[in-house]
């Protein structure tokens, strides 16, 4: 096994010194080089961020795919029927990981139906969106308060991304 010691030269520059199992000198070389072979193998910040499976880059990736396979579910907004410009629209907030990525949380809405327009917006307007929800689609408005925990709940956003995935969801 090779070891590395730093000393110093006589102009005080610093050097790195690779020794041998016997203790021998085998090379000599500027620090500055070796430092930037150490540089060169340390990661990337991307690399950081895949490695950690709760990242905020898995966290998006798993909420795109969610997004997707719901609008595909639905095809068109449930409120009004437009199929342009299709949102995911979660019944009960986000934040409640344990049920975030679950298919009954999730409906399709057009932007105006999701958050823009006063008088039927889900976050304008949240006692009527729930009327119109209980009125035209009561399985969806009796499953709210039922909802448990969904295979994706215990694990982290790069499990939960994966089991999307992999056709999970369906």
């Amino acid at each position: 096994m090779k070891r590395r010691t730093t000393h110093r030269s006589k102009s005080s520059k610093k050097l790195v010194a690779v020794r041998d199992e016997a203790g021998r000198f085998v090379d000599i070389q500027a620090y500055e080089k070796e430092h930037r072979k150490d540089l060169k193998k340390k990661r990337t910040p991307l690399q950081k961020r895949k490695d950690n499976p709760n990242s905020k880059y898995w966290r998006t990736k798993a909420d795109n795919l969610f997004s997707k396979l719901i609008r595909e579910r639905d095809g068109e907004c449930l409120r009004c029927g437009r199929t342009d410009h299709l949102q995911c629209a979660h019944i009960q907030a986000r934040e409640n990981r344990y049920i975030r990525f679950h298919p009954k949380n999730a409906i399709t809405l057009c932007p105006s139906c999701h958050k823009w327009n006063y008088e039927k917006s889900l976050h304008k307007n949240p006692a009527a969106f729930f009327t119109w929800l209980r009125e035209f689609h009561p399985e969806i408005a009796d499953s709210i308060g039922k909802l448990s925990g969904h295979p994706t709940a215990s694990g982290s956003y790069r499990e939960a991304y994966y089991y999307m995935e992999g056709g999970g969801l369906k």
